[in-house]
């Protein structure tokens, strides 16, 4: 199921669909990115099906270990974008990169943090107003 998650996320990349834009400054493309990586129907549904499976800690370390390998990069070259153009204000762009993923790719999970559609609305809200937020100042 990680494999298909893989490569669904490969067909339709939002860190690939705001790279080039330069109508966003660095912050902007990370809220965009947040965005979209959670609005792939497609993907939520089968990490929705997957939820007998992360059940098994291997699979949720695999998991964890993709999102670090190849999240993390991507998450990192967007916080340097927006430190470079002044919309991120950070001394800790490493970290953040790390965190980040974990919030959006565990906490945001269905399956492994189950949520109401409201619950989910507030913890969007908490990336966008709290995380994100921070890194402005």
């Amino acid at each position: 199921m990680d494999a298909v998650g893989n490569r669904m996320f490969d067909q339709n990349n939002p860190f690939d669909a705001i790279r080039n834009r330069t109508d966003l400054n660095g912050l902007e493309k990370l809220r965009e990115t947040v965005m979209l990586n959670n609005s792939d129907q497609d993907r939520l549904d089968i990490n929705r099906q997957s939820i007998p499976i992360l059940q098994n800690p291997r699979i949720l370390v695999g998991i964890i270990e993709s999102n670090r390998q190849l999240l993390t990069p991507l998450f990192r070259e967007l916080i340097d974008e927006g430190n470079r153009d002044g919309s991120i204000c950070t001394k800790y762009p490493k970290e953040l990169s790390e965190l980040i993923p974990l919030l959006s790719g565990l906490w945001l999970a269905p399956t492994v943090y189950p949520a109401t559609a409201q619950e989910m609305l507030e913890k969007f809200r908490t990336m966008a107003e709290r995380v994100l937020k921070e890194m402005e100042s």
